[in-house]
Protein backbone atom coordinates (compact mmCIF):
# COMPACT_ATOMS: atom_id res chain seq x y z
CA UNK A 1 0.00 0.00 0.00
CA UNK A 2 1.93 2.75 -1.53
CA UNK A 3 1.14 6.43 -3.06
CA UNK A 4 4.40 6.62 -4.49
CA UNK A 5 5.87 2.99 -4.51
CA UNK A 6 7.39 3.33 -1.93
CA UNK A 7 6.02 0.54 0.83
CA UNK A 8 4.55 2.55 3.48
CA UNK A 9 5.76 2.20 7.54
CA UNK A 10 4.74 -0.61 10.11
CA UNK A 11 2.50 1.55 12.04
CA UNK A 12 0.52 3.30 9.08
CA UNK A 13 -2.50 1.56 9.08
CA UNK A 14 -3.18 1.33 12.56
CA UNK A 15 -1.82 4.57 13.42
CA UNK A 16 -4.58 5.86 10.47
CA UNK A 17 -7.44 3.43 12.20
CA UNK A 18 -7.13 5.60 15.37
CA UNK A 19 -7.39 8.21 13.83
CA UNK A 20 -10.59 7.91 11.68
CA UNK A 21 -12.13 6.06 14.50
CA UNK A 22 -12.03 8.77 17.33
CA UNK A 23 -12.67 11.07 14.24
CA UNK A 24 -16.10 8.78 13.95
CA UNK A 25 -16.80 8.45 17.49
CA UNK A 26 -16.47 4.75 17.38
CA UNK A 27 -14.67 2.23 18.98
CA UNK A 28 -11.21 1.49 17.49
CA UNK A 29 -10.72 -2.00 15.62
CA UNK A 30 -7.08 -3.87 15.36
CA UNK A 31 -5.87 -4.12 11.61
CA UNK A 32 -6.50 -8.38 12.27
CA UNK A 33 -9.81 -7.61 13.11
CA UNK A 34 -10.46 -5.96 9.66
CA UNK A 35 -9.92 -8.97 8.11
CA UNK A 36 -12.67 -11.00 10.27
CA UNK A 37 -15.02 -8.34 9.40
CA UNK A 38 -14.31 -8.48 5.82
CA UNK A 39 -14.69 -12.46 5.72
CA UNK A 40 -17.94 -12.01 8.02
CA UNK A 41 -19.73 -9.25 5.14
CA UNK A 42 -19.10 -11.27 2.86
CA UNK A 43 -20.58 -14.23 4.21
CA UNK A 44 -23.75 -12.31 4.82
CA UNK A 45 -23.91 -11.51 1.31
CA UNK A 46 -23.75 -15.05 0.71
CA UNK A 47 -20.18 -14.89 -1.38
CA UNK A 48 -18.70 -18.37 -2.43
CA UNK A 49 -16.40 -19.99 0.91
CA UNK A 50 -13.89 -20.63 -2.33
CA UNK A 51 -13.95 -17.13 -2.67
CA UNK A 52 -13.30 -15.82 0.56
CA UNK A 53 -10.90 -18.41 0.92
CA UNK A 54 -8.79 -17.07 -2.13
CA UNK A 55 -9.52 -13.19 -0.40
CA UNK A 56 -8.09 -14.11 2.87
CA UNK A 57 -5.44 -16.16 1.38
CA UNK A 58 -6.22 -19.40 3.34
CA UNK A 59 -4.41 -22.76 2.30
CA UNK A 60 -7.31 -24.60 1.81
CA UNK A 61 -10.97 -24.65 2.32
CA UNK A 62 -10.94 -26.10 5.62
CA UNK A 63 -9.16 -23.19 7.36
CA UNK A 64 -11.98 -20.88 6.47
CA UNK A 65 -14.84 -22.67 6.89
CA UNK A 66 -13.23 -23.86 10.40
CA UNK A 67 -12.87 -20.36 11.37
CA UNK A 68 -16.17 -18.95 10.11
CA UNK A 69 -18.20 -21.66 9.85
CA UNK A 70 -20.40 -20.57 12.69
CA UNK A 71 -21.67 -17.72 10.58
CA UNK A 72 -23.27 -20.44 8.01
CA UNK A 73 -26.01 -21.42 10.94
CA UNK A 74 -28.72 -20.64 7.99
CA UNK A 75 -27.54 -22.29 4.91
CA UNK A 76 -29.67 -25.12 6.15
CA UNK A 77 -32.56 -23.61 6.20
CA UNK A 78 -31.72 -22.33 2.75
CA UNK A 79 -30.67 -25.97 1.43
CA UNK A 80 -34.21 -27.34 2.66
CA UNK A 81 -36.62 -24.27 1.00
CA UNK A 82 -34.48 -24.92 -2.46
CA UNK A 83 -34.98 -28.79 -1.93
CA UNK A 84 -38.30 -28.24 -1.17
CA UNK A 85 -41.44 -29.30 -3.41
CA UNK A 86 -39.10 -31.16 -5.84
CA UNK A 87 -39.55 -34.56 -4.67
CA UNK A 88 -43.48 -36.63 -4.84
CA UNK A 89 -44.32 -39.54 -2.86
CA UNK A 90 -47.12 -41.24 -1.34
CA UNK A 91 -47.75 -41.56 2.81
CA UNK A 92 -47.60 -45.34 2.95
CA UNK A 93 -50.88 -47.41 4.02
CA UNK A 94 -48.69 -49.97 5.19
CA UNK A 95 -45.03 -51.11 6.45
CA UNK A 96 -43.90 -53.73 3.98
CA UNK A 97 -40.80 -53.70 5.54
CA UNK A 98 -40.36 -56.80 8.43
CA UNK A 99 -36.48 -56.76 8.43
CA UNK A 100 -35.80 -56.61 12.39
CA UNK A 101 -33.92 -52.96 12.23
CA UNK A 102 -33.37 -52.64 16.14
CA UNK A 103 -34.10 -54.43 19.90
CA UNK A 104 -37.54 -52.51 19.32
CA UNK A 105 -38.79 -54.01 16.12
CA UNK A 106 -37.92 -57.18 17.12
CA UNK A 107 -39.58 -57.29 19.96
CA UNK A 108 -42.34 -56.04 18.46
CA UNK A 109 -42.11 -58.45 15.51
CA UNK A 110 -41.54 -61.32 18.00
CA UNK A 111 -44.30 -60.40 19.78
CA UNK A 112 -47.09 -60.08 16.58
CA UNK A 113 -45.47 -63.89 15.01
CA UNK A 114 -46.21 -64.84 18.57
CA UNK A 115 -49.84 -63.88 18.55
CA UNK A 116 -50.25 -65.07 15.16
CA UNK A 117 -48.78 -68.87 15.62
CA UNK A 118 -51.38 -68.79 18.73
CA UNK A 119 -54.38 -68.21 16.88
CA UNK A 120 -53.27 -70.76 14.24
CA UNK A 121 -53.15 -73.20 16.91
CA UNK A 122 -56.17 -72.55 18.11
Amino acid sequence: MSYNGVPTQKHTLANAITRFSKKAGVHRIRLHALRHSHASLLISMGENPLIIKDRLGHEDIETTLVTYGHLYPNSNFEVAHKLEGIMSYQTATQNEDTSPKNQFTARYLRKGLETNNAITMR
